[in-house]
């Protein structure tokens, strides 16, 4: 394991009672990210050093750039786009409105733009969550089912190969991944997460091929090898409930990091108020010694 010089430094004094979602506009080098129980969207300009917040009228599991000036977000009650001049929302779909106690939970990009994004009950115990695909024809598709909390996303550089996480069985997932059809098959384990390393959570991938978790109740980003399976680094932060991290900054070296301050300090099991600390549900930022990928577009 390699000494990377953790140089961890507070972005915002925002606090997010559940930050999650950090997604790096490198259009415009501005970083959004999400407070799901909040209902509010963060922005984050990096060229004036000041954060603004969207308020919703519902929970909000995951964002995504269009192509256009438009946000896609995948809400409490399905799929919509948000107009952000006129702060309008526009529902697209709502794929689980006969499951009103679910609620979508993470999301991302492919490299052809269609939106991956996942579901979860309220409790974050029962297997009822679903991962869902939204492409440009806006009608979504069920690609599997049987989740307890759907989290985080990644494509190896070649986009043969998608990476899926399941918080609640400590597993992160490999699938062969068609990029022309969006298909995905042979669901296999890539990684079984130890308990002293907590839950997987958010995630993303650098252009080594690397695989950058959040690791929920273990005050820890780990990079991890996904061809052996293996810890690279492991980044230290003063949370217990780190959510997720994505690459942004002009040279795309800069890891953007949430957390949360209320939630489940395990899964399943409510939080426990004495345990939140000053830092809880800030957003941080280290610089790496490697670089993520351009943010993929919703196709729309």
């Amino acid at each position: 394991m390699s000494n990377m010089k953790n140089n961890l430094e507070i972005v915002s004094d925002i606090k997010a009672n559940l930050g999650e979602g950090p997604v790096w506009d490198h259009r415009e080098n501005i970083l959004y990210w999400i407070d799901i129980i909040g209902k509010k969207i963060f922005i984050y300009d990096s060229n004036k050093k000041n954060t603004s917040s969207i308020n919703l009228n519902q929970p909000i599991g995951a964002l995504a750039l269009c192509k256009t000036d438009k946000l896609l977000l995948a809400l409490q009650n399905g799929f919509y786009f948000f107009n952000k001049e006129k702060n309008i929302l526009e529902q697209i779909d709502d794929p689980e409105q006969d499951i009103p106690d679910n609620r979508f939970n993470d999301g991302k990009c492919d490299a052809l733009g269609r939106f991956l994004a996942g579901t979860t009950s309220s409790g974050e115990v029962e297997p009822v969550g679903s991962l869902y695909c939204l492409d440009e024809s806006l009608k979504s598709k069920k690609l599997f089912n049987e989740v307890i909390i759907s989290n985080g996303l990644a494509w190896s550089l070649d986009n043969k190969k998608m990476y899926y996480i399941d918080s609640p069985r400590r597993e992160v997932y490999s699938f062969d991944y068609s990029l022309n059809t969006g298909e995905i098959k042979n669901r296999k384990v890539l990684i079984k997460v130890p308990e002293n390393l907590g839950y997987p959570d958010g995630m993303t991938i650098d252009t080594d091929g690397y695989l950058w978790i959040a690791h929920w109740g273990a005050y820890s980003i780990c990079r991890w090898d996904p061809r052996k399976g293996e810890i690279v680094d492991k980044i230290k932060i003063p949370v217990k409930r780190v959510s997720s991290c994505t690459f942004g900054g002009k040279n795309l070296n800069e890891l953007y990091i949430t957390t949360a301050r209320m939630g489940f300090s395990e899964i399943g099991k409510p939080l426990d108020e004495s345990s939140v600390t000053q830092y809880d549900g800030l957003l941080f930022k280290m610089t790496t010694d490697t670089k993520g990928i351009e943010t993929f577009l919703f196709n729309n």
